[in-house]
């Protein structure tokens, strides 16, 4: 054991008690008259597929083991978030699927800070079909538009319904 051992467990020591400590104190980045508006949800992406068949001469170029008759391109349809409060639009976003081939589900949390009293609040989580396409069934389309009453220190959360089909205010 040499002469720096104790003064590193020492050094250590102080520095997990000071996290520790640390990690006790309350931190608020709203001011106590102050409200929030949180957004929270999380739904599966809705894929979509765009096939044509093949030609005569790209089914010849193929090997035959590729020789599918259709060719098709795809992937997840993307979401426009809006939130609009006392008619004033805060948030303008396109939420896509997370992962890495946008297969894994789309998550939304915002949190805004609200003046407390009542506000006309109007979300719109739509989806975004390129070029005028026709969008997939069940390709959810979510809006809430109604007022809200916020509270000093109170958060309204805007989340999915049990069912998962609609937004609800809570």
């Amino acid at each position: 054991m040499t002469a720096r051992t104790p003064v590193g467990v020492a050094v250590a020591l102080g520095l997990v008690a000071g996290t520790a400590f640390l990690s006790r104190v309350p931190l608020s980045l709203r001011g106590p008259d102050e409200s929030s508006l949180r957004l929270s949800w999380r739904l599966d992406p809705v894929s979509v597929a765009s096939c044509r068949p093949r030609t005569e001469e790209e089914l010849a170029r193929l090997p035959t083991h590729m020789r599918t008759p259709t060719v098709c391109s795809g992937g997840t349809l993307p979401y426009s978030l809006t939130v609009a409060v006392d008619g004033r639009e805060l948030i303008r976003d396109t939420v896509v699927a997370s992962g890495a081939r946008a297969d894994r589900p789309m998550y939304v949390f915002r949190e805004l800070g609200l003046d407390p009293g009542p506000r006309a609040l109007d979300v719109a989580y739509l989806p975004l079909s390129g070029g005028g396409a026709q969008l997939p069934p069940g390709a959810p389309s979510l809006e809430w538009r109604g007022t809200v009453t916020a509270i000093s220190g109170r958060v309204v959360l805007v989340t999915l319904d049990t069912a998962g089909r609609s937004l609800e205010v809570r």
